[in-house]
C-alpha cells in the first residue's frame, strides 16, 4: 500500500510539479468545493456522468485539515473512481479503501 501511495505521489509530481491537492485537483480537471454539510462528512468525492467532484465541509476552510481531508478524497477520485458499487456494498472493502486513500494523504503531505 506504502509504495502504491509513493507511486502516485512521484507520478503526479512528475506530470504537474506540485503536492498541493488542491492544485493537483485543478490540474486534474476535479472541481472542490465548501458545503455545509454540518459536523460531518469532512469530505465527499461525487461522481456525475463523467464529471468528479470533491466536497469538502465548510469547516475545513481555515483548518490546514483541508489539505489530508482534500488529499485523501482526491486518492478515491484517481484510484476508485470505478469502485463506487464495490465501495457501497463490501463490509471490509470500505474500510481498505478508507486505509488506502489515508495513507496516500499523509505521504502526499509529507512532501
Amino acid at each position: 500500500m506504502k509504495e502504491k501511495s509513493n507511486r502516485l505521489i512521484k507520478q503526479l509530481y512528475e506530470e504537474h510539479k506540485t503536492y498541493n491537492p488542491f492544485l493537483l485537483a485543478e490540474k486534474i480537471g476535479i472541481e472542490v468545493m465548501f458545503v455545509a454539510f454540518g459536523k460531518t462528512p469532512k469530505g465527499e468525492t461525487v461522481r456525475f456522468k463523467q464529471e468528479t467532484l470533491i466536497l469538502l465541509n465548510e469547516s475545513l476552510i481555515d483548518k490546514n485539515e483541508r489539505y489530508f481531508v482534500l488529499a485523501h478524497e482526491l486518492y478515491h477520485a484517481i484510484e476508485h473512481n470505478n469502485l463506487s458499487a464495490y465501495y457501497t456494498t463490501q463490509r471490509n472493502g470500505k474500510g481498505t479503501l478508507e486505509r488506502e486513500a489515508s495513507t496516500f494523504a499523509g505521504h502526499l503531505m509529507i512532501n
